[in-house]
């Protein structure tokens, strides 16, 4: 049986709007629990019954409407809560968590709180958490902004954490962050996420760097976490910070990583990029992601604000999504350092390592030219001239062209192909 306290509550929750299961995770109680005594509030409203009449068992038992309610209990802790609605003296209710709320449950409105401008959006609000319970205020906030709210965040956020489903197996830890200097470090990880993409549901990844002194941020979706793909994402970050920081954080992603033991051993494509920069490569033990906290807690921070409860019409559309968010995340106020990443940017960037050229991500992509003149990507054959036979050469794929190198010298650009083609068995005899 519940107490007045938490029958209280429940006659207030469903006044705001919620539904059952949201005001059931709030309570601690079965959502069934809760549809049955607002079930007995709504028969005694319906049938008008005085409270008062019902208080002894015979008349309960008496009462044609509730005669088959489970609990008649129930009806005496109902009774007790609008006493307390028509008491003048409330001095003596310490036990209640909440007089205001009380009160305006039962049939005396007259003292109805002020009208607040978050009222129009709570039943959407309600239905988006009921839908999404991990939706952020953030994410909210800008919702209803641009249904035409006009009041604040705070109490947004009040709301939310009032109607928010509380999830158990949910902990919050306390660690002790690792500040490091401006231009010192950079921390990289990736993450995934699903979101509505052309009324489909689509696996995005994504590629999350952080810088560790300012908190300036960069994303950058993804089709995969090959060791090419890293690399791009990495002169991109470069190419948008304007540098690049002396070190770099990372888990023991295999791209980074080929083998942990002892003495780690790593993938010297990896490390020839690292060296192309001069860049230090810094991998935390196995199992505790904790170690890199900065942009751990940025993986998170991009999948609920960018793809979680999301709807976009194209790939093209989530990209553009992209880069007008990378803009407002970088202006907000930190909360622990209560600065913008972008104004302690102003302060990181002079000590950023200068970018005076990309890494060529081609290196990463060598062929050896075949006895015909002949090499094979992708699957697919393509021709070169003879003089190449026997050489190593390097590929740049770019949309829908294919970049081959000798060296640093571009010797031919051709269309990249797409369809199955038949070719004769004797041109792959040297292969063979």
């Amino acid at each position: 049986m519940l107490s007045m306290v938490q029958i209280s509550k429940i006659l207030f929750l469903k006044e705001e709007g919620l539904s059952n299961v949201c005001i059931a995770a709030k309570i601690g109680c079965n959502p069934n629990t809760v549809s049955k005594y607002l079930k007995i509030w709504k028969e005694i409203k319906l049938e008008g019954t005085d409270l008062k009449e019902m208080k002894t068992m015979k008349n309960i038992k008496d009462t044609k409407d509730i005669k088959n309610t489970k609990s008649i209990n129930a009806i005496e802790d109902i009774n007790n809560i609008n006493n307390i609605n028509n008491i003048n003296n409330i001095n003596n209710i310490n036990k209640i968590d909440n007089i205001d709320n009380i009160n305006n449950i039962g049939p005396n409105r007259s003292n109805r709180p002020k009208k607040s401008k978050l009222d129009p959006f709570k039943e959407w609000i309600n239905k988006r958490l009921e839908k999404y319970p991990l939706l952020t205020s953030v994410v909210l906030f800008k919702e209803i902004r641009e249904m035409g709210y006009s009041g604040g965040m705070t109490i947004l956020r009040e709301y939310v954490s009032s109607v928010r489903p509380v999830d158990p197996n949910s902990s919050k830890g306390e660690y002790l962050r690792f500040e490091t200097s401006p231009g010192e470090q950079f921390q990289v990880d990736w993450g995934q996420g699903k979101t509505m993409v052309n009324n489909m549901e689509k696996i995005i990844k994504y590629f999350v760097m952080v810088l560790g002194y300012s908190r300036m941020l960069y994303v950058e979706f993804t089709e995969d976490e090959k060791l090419s793909t890293l690399i791009r994402c990495h002169n991109n970050a470069f190419e948008y910070f304007g540098g690049y920081c002396k070190e770099g954080l990372y888990d023991n992603m295999k791209t980074v990583v080929k083998k942990i033991k002892k003495n780690k051993e790593y993938n010297n494509k990896f490390m020839d990029f690292a060296n192309f920069y001069g860049f230090k490569v810094i991998t935390h033990r196995p199992y505790n992601p904790k170690a890199k906290g900065k942009v751990e807690r940025m993986v998170p921070f991009v999948r609920n604000n960018l793809l979680y409860g999301h709807k976009y019409l194209s790939m093209a559309e989530l990209d553009n999504a992209r880069i007008k968010w990378l803009k407002e995340a970088n202006s907000r106020l930190h909360s622990q350092l209560e600065e913008t990443p972008v104004d302690r940017f102003k302060r990181e960037r002079k000590h950023l390592n200068r970018l005076i050229r990309l890494y060529p991500v081609r290196y990463l992509e060598t062929r050896k030219v075949r006895r015909n003149g002949g090499l094979v990507y992708m699957n697919k054959f393509y021709s070169l001239n003879d003089i190449y036979t026997g050489k190593i050469v390097n590929l740049e794929r770019k949309g829908g062209i294919v970049n081959i190198y000798l060296k640093d010298k571009r010797i031919k650009t051709v269309p990249l192909k797409i369809d199955v083609e038949t070719r004769d068995l004797r041109e792959y005899e040297d292969i063979v």
